[in-house]
């Protein structure tokens, strides 16, 4: 909410392994599913998980289903020895 007040519209706070918590404009807050996989390396986990939220919101999905697909494609990846997997 802090970043709220400077201006910033949506804010992203990721926990790990844990839920992420979105705030968007209408000050609403959202938690999305935690995806339950056993990690193999976790290399690039954040970056998936950045990089898939900003191309959904991009695409026009809501801020919770933007963060549901981002939880899963950061599940797939840390599925995987290194950054990459196929597509």
């Amino acid at each position: 909410r802090r970043y709220a007040k400077d201006g910033v519209p949506e804010v992203v706070v990721r926990a790990g392994s844990g839920p992420a918590l979105v705030v968007w404009p209408d000050g609403k807050a959202y938690i999305s599913p935690d995806a339950r996989v056993k990690p193999v390396d976790t290399t690039g986990a954040g970056d998936s998980f950045n990089g898939s939220y900003m191309a959904a919101r991009l695409l026009g999905d809501e801020p919770g289903e933007a963060a549901r697909k981002a939880h899963a494609t950061a599940a797939r990846v840390i599925q995987s020895y290194g950054a990459l997997v196929e597509v």
